[in-house]
Order: C-alpha cells, then structure tokens, then sequence
C-alpha cells in the first residue's frame, strides 16, 4: 500500500531533527504515557521510541489522528508525526516504523505530471510479520542528539496530560 501525502520536501524548513525527536516522544507518551520508551545504540547510532500500541494506518493520512476523540490528548489535527518523519528523512536519518502488521518506509516521492522538481513525502506500507501489540519508530541520531532529548523530554503533567516541556507556542 502506498500512501501520498501532501507535504514537500521543503516543508517547515526551520525544523531541526530535535523538533522531530520532540514530535515522536510527544507522540510516544500521549500513546502510552506509561510504557514508552527511548533507546539509542551507541554502535549503530540508531534511536528507537517504542510504545505498547499499533499505530492505525489511517494515521499516515494528512488529517487523520488516533488522537481526535480524546480531550485529553494534544495533536488531534494528524500533523505532527508526518512532520517528525519529513524531518529525520529530509536530514537522512533513515526513519521507519514497524508496527503490527505493518513495517512503514517514508521515502520522497517525485510528483508526476508537473514541470518542477517537486517532492512530497510517501509512505510505502509492508508486511512486517510482528504479531505484538507495540509501535517502534526508529532513525538515526548522534551522541549529542540524543542526550540533547533531556532538555525537551521532562514531562509535565497538564490539563491534558504528559507534555514535553518546550516554549508556549512551540508544537
């Protein structure tokens, strides 16, 4: 299956691979504020946020959220992890999702029939063959990325529940 989104390359610009770390653990806890977890590999460099539930395919479209009908979550507008994926790919990080049944590859797509050199982000959903209740997103981050995520993955507890502190305004 493959799914076209509607965001290109060159979309929020300013975004930088923290913001994207920061849009996944935010993810990470409104899903599963008990039984997420980030790990990194000091060998392969890779960094993984693992939750406890699937991730619904639905939520690879522009506009769909799993989130939509929970008051107590932010995000309900389907944004912020198509964003977090246009990022680490933009900045070659290699992301991907694996979660039951599905491994999701982002990829940038040329869009066809315009005289540009447009690209926007695509999602090829493959069978993975997991079984288990659990979403793992996973790239590639440096040491100091990673340590950086204590700065911006200090949960609060709010009106809405866990947030990563960041500045008012910030998503």
């Amino acid at each position: 299956m493959i799914i076209k989104t509607n965001l290109t390359r060159n979309y929020v610009p300013d975004w930088t691979v923290l913001d994207a770390m920061r849009e996944l653990i935010q993810n990470a806890i409104d899903s599963d504020p008990e039984g997420f977890s980030i790990t990194w590999d000091h060998m392969s460099e890779v960094v993984e946020v693992k939750t406890n539930t699937n991730l619904p395919i639905s939520s690879l479209y522009m506009g769909e959220s799993s989130k939509r009908d929970d008051a107590t979550k932010l995000g309900v507008h389907g944004e912020g992890l198509k964003l977090a994926i246009l990022i680490l790919l933009r900045e070659d990080r290699g992301p991907y999702i694996l979660s039951n049944p599905y491994c999701i590859v982002p990829s940038f797509e040329q869009e066809l029939g315009i005289n540009t050199n447009i690209e926007v982000l695509t999602f090829q959903a493959l069978t993975s063959g997991i079984s288990e209740e659990q979403t793992i997103i996973s790239f590639t981050a440096n040491y100091n990325e990673y340590q950086s995520l204590s700065t911006i993955v200090l949960p609060k507890d709010t009106p809405y529940g866990l947030l990563a502190n960041h500045d008012a305004g910030a998503l």
